[in-house]
């Protein structure tokens, strides 16, 4: 279900676009360095369980795909995009291998701000 995955590339770049929170000090105190490094420990999570019928094929792919624009993340969308990705690598099983968890966190980063 790499509909979420993209999906979030997405979202994210509208928020950016449409200045959703801009850089006025929200986020909780998250920044982009933290919302990051959450991305890429769910991507070494996610390429460590070799799930068979794999979204990515590697962690640098998970990482190339869903990471590398997270820098731009407005600041008060930083909370929820870390929430999505901690829940995310908090998965086992089938529902981390299909990326079929997390759907009220994805949810709320459509209402960020």
């Amino acid at each position: 279900m790499r509909k979420l995955s993209g999906g979030l590339c997405g979202l994210v770049l509208s928020l950016f676009v449409f200045g959703c929170g801009g850089d006025d000090g929200g986020g909780g105190g998250v920044t982009a360095a933290d919302v990051l490094a959450t991305c890429n420990s769910y991507c070494d999570v996610y390429a460590a369980a070799a799930c068979t019928d794999a979204i990515y094929t590697s962690a640098d792919d998970c990482k190339s795909s869903d990471c590398t624009d997270l820098s731009q993340v407005p600041a008060g969308c930083r909370d929820e995009v870390k929430a999505y990705y901690n829940c995310r690598k908090a998965l086992t099983g089938a529902p981390l291998c299909e990326d079929t968890g997390c759907t009220s966190q994805f949810a709320a980063l459509a209402s960020c701000s």
